[in-house]
């Protein structure tokens, strides 16, 4: 835990009878659990010879969060809808906000569904059908095996302000969002809509850290509530250890169909690297072997986006991800070789 207001003094003096207010402001420029400190009074006579001591105020804990920004979610991927009224196209036809076909008018339709381009063209009656907008559910992996980097440019803390990012724009659009912290240990957040589940999430993330361990953990043990069937999956990984690239392509194999926003390491560190010919040398080898990992990735037919997590998050995943609005989920080629479908 860090310590703050440890050592603030602020000396004045005052007359008899006079009363005087302070206000203090902290800014917290990183993601944690910070204490702060006892704010004490110490008064003195003219003298100087006798003092008098008092504790005003006790020192707490305060649980900082990732700062989220606002990025659009308008991508072009595949999501199973849910029952419940979202803001994504679904399937499902009726009253909604995406087109889906022109068809004849039949006695029941309403004037607002009316046609006027194509019932000019063609002479005759025609109205709109569209497709019923609903919520979609969204799973956010972040890998917590291994931190680089220096505070407040770490991987963990661009991994968390770039997982609030995404969480605050689903959960703004009434979709259900999950968090899962992949590391020695394996823990979640169960998918849930409102505001009370970003402040779930966002505490999670304040929290997160490193832990080191040689356990795999088995993703296909995961609840089905904790990875619904057909839910939109993002993994957030710098690909330093070889078990979070086991772990997507065994979520790929259960059929999610993953993202991945690859945080690069070497840009959190560049500025760190010498200018000597070993250590370009290393730098250059450990490029080549992220990308190698990126394209054995993208071979396997999912999408990968990189950031160097300094520059804007939104343009980097519209770039990567861009499309208009969520398609309605069919079967991948990794749920066609599975047996039970949706796993």
């Amino acid at each position: 835990d860090n310590h703050v207001m440890s050592s603030r003094v602020l000396a004045l003096s005052m007359k008899p009878g006079e009363v005087r207010n302070f206000l203090f402001s902290i800014d917290m420029p990183v993601r944690g659990m910070f204490y702060v400190g006892d704010v004490v009074s110490r008064s003195y006579t003219r003298s100087g010879l006798k003092s008098f001591g008092d504790r005003v105020w006790p020192g707490q804990s305060c649980l900082v969060y990732p700062r989220p920004v606002p990025i659009r979610i308008d991508w072009g991927m595949v999501a199973r809808s849910r029952q419940h009224v979202g803001e994504s196209p679904s399937r499902i036809p009726g009253e909604g906000l995406e087109i889906s076909d022109i068809r004849a008018a039949i006695p029941g339709d309403s004037v607002r569904r009316v046609n006027w381009r194509a019932t000019m063209r063609l002479g005759k009656l025609y109205v709109n059908d569209s497709t019923r907008d609903r919520n979609i559910d969204m799973v956010i992996v972040v890998d917590g095996l291994d931190d680089v980097g220096t505070s407040p440019s770490t991987y963990l803390d661009c991994a968390t302000r770039a997982a609030s990012s995404i969480a605050m724009g689903f959960l703004e659009n009434r979709d259900r969002v999950g968090l899962i912290r992949y590391a020695g240990a394996v823990d979640w957040v169960v998918p849930r809509p409102g505001r009370n589940q970003l402040y779930a999430i966002l505490g999670r993330l304040a929290s997160l850290r490193t832990v080191q361990s040689f356990v795999a953990p088995n993703m296909k043990l995961l609840p089905r509530s904790v990875l619904p069937p057909g839910s939109l999956v993002l993994v957030i990984t710098p690909l330093l250890d070889e078990r979070a690239v086991d772990m997507i392509v065994g979520l790929a194999a259960r059929g999610c169909n993953p993202m991945v926003l690859f945080i690069s390491p070497i840009a959190l560190v560049e500025d760190r690297i010498a200018e000597s010919t070993n250590d370009q040398l290393a730098k250059r080898w450990w490029d080549l072997s992220n990308k190698a990992k990126v394209n054995k990735l993208r071979a396997l037919g999912l999408r990968v986006a990189e950031w160097d997590g300094r520059g804007s998050l939104d343009a980097c995943l519209n770039h990567y991800y861009g499309g208009y609005g969520f398609r309605s989920a069919t079967r991948s080629p990794w749920q066609r070789a599975s047996r039970g479908g949706w796993a």
